[in-house]
């Protein structure tokens, strides 16, 4: 009991000191949401949106009024049927 409540604490305690945030991005190439926004409902068609999202995140853009942050940051990408994977990782 003692180790869930010091559990639940430290869990509350990250996730006010923004320790624990990371941010997600989404990317589906045969997304059907009818406007992108990086997110799972909305995911975007390319992985240079989902990027360009990243590099905004983590640097800051004032145009967007995006603070840079130093979390991190997964990029979710769906598997595609129509593509094979080319190149090298």
């Amino acid at each position: 009991m003692r180790l869930r409540v010091f559990g639940s604490f430290i869990g509350f305690v990250l996730m006010f000191t923004g320790a624990a945030h990371a941010h997600s991005i989404f990317v589906d190439k045969n997304s059907t949401a009818s406007y992108e926004d990086g997110s799972a409902r909305a995911p975007f068609r390319t992985i240079t949106r989902g990027l360009d999202l990243a590099r905004k995140i983590r640097l800051g853009s004032s145009e967007e009024n995006i603070k840079p942050s130093p979390a991190t940051i997964n990029v979710h990408v769906a598997p595609s049927l129509t593509h094979a994977l080319r190149g090298q990782l």
